[in-house]
């Protein structure tokens, strides 16, 4: 099947500040610096996954001996316009900034509706799911005011309750008790936090999930005990079977997936990054 691959601005995130020196920096400019950034990856014929911040980049001085970082809360009212013209046409998804108040919640679900997105992810935690005792109310909360706006909320599989003693609060059953709890919540699965935490395999996470499976978060892993450039790569270049990926692309199939898969990868440049993330999912799809 061809996935609709987006690039997550988490891959930006970690890969200008490397640039310093390069000839093609452009980050200086504000927003508008994120906007040569969509503009960009849209070109290349891929989506944006949004996170709540962006830093605009400027030389310190003319000799470029260092960087100054200018940031901007993407969550915030006043960026909404210039947001909305920036991402009109594009394929966009958000993640969360993680308050956990019903007042930060409204606001970032405003955000993703006025600016033309429909997914919002985040982890358990964010919506206070994970541990013995979950608080229901206020994910209720927060997903009946998603639903009023049209905004899907996306649970992704992290590391809540993986350290636990008692295997009914590690991650996996804590995403099931949610789901079934709520039937508008959906599922983002990540592929590398899957291999980071071992509790339960790939195939496990799709097949217990797969009904609800409505977003992606994509990326490889090199180990579990190593640096996050080392956990985030390329599709094919890590520890993740090529069966686990064939039998992913299967299930998504059989459900007739629409979602986006979110790239989180970083080395560098992002965009050849998902041109070959691309022709990896090809070749694995036969």
């Amino acid at each position: 099947m061809q996935l609709n691959l987006s690039i997550s601005l988490w891959n930006y995130i970690h890969y200008f500040p490397l640039r310093k020196g390069g000839t093609s920096f452009f980050l200086d400019g504000g927003l508008d610096s994120l906007a040569r950034v969509i503009d960009e990856i849209a070109a290349a014929g891929y989506g944006v996954e949004l996170w709540p911040h962006w830093s605009s980049w400027e030389w310190t001085s003319p000799e470029r001996e260092g960087l100054e970082s200018q940031p901007f809360d993407l969550y915030a009212e006043e960026h909404r316009p210039h947001l909305a013209q920036i991402l009109s046409g594009v394929r966009s998804s958000w993640h969360t900034g993680g308050e956990k108040s019903i007042e930060n919640y409204r606001r970032q679900i405003d955000t993703a509706a006025q600016v033309g997105s429909r997914v919002l992810v985040m982890h358990a935690a964010n919506l206070s799911l994970d541990g013995p005792a979950p608080d229901f109310d206020f994910a209720a909360q927060v997903l009946d005011y998603a639903r009023q706006h049209e905004v899907k909320i996306a649970l992704e599989n992290a590391s809540e309750g993986e350290q636990d003693k008692d295997p009914a609060l590690w991650n996996l059953p804590i995403l099931e008790r949610a789901i079934a709890r709520f039937d508008d919540l959906v599922i983002c699965l990540d592929t590398t936090h899957v291999q980071k935490f071992k509790r339960f395999t790939l195939v496990e996470y799709v097949d217990r999930l797969k009904d609800r499976i409505a977003h992606l978060h994509i990326s490889d892993a090199l180990g579990d005990e190593v640096g996050i450039g080392r956990l985030h790569t390329v599709p094919g270049t890590g520890k993740i079977p090529a069966a686990d990926w064939r039998y992913l692309l299967a299930a998504l199939e059989e459900i007739d997936f629409q979602g986006d898969a979110v790239l989180e990868i970083k080395p560098l440049t992002p965009v050849r990054i998902a041109q070959e993330a691309d022709q990896f999912f090809a070749r694995v799809a036969g």
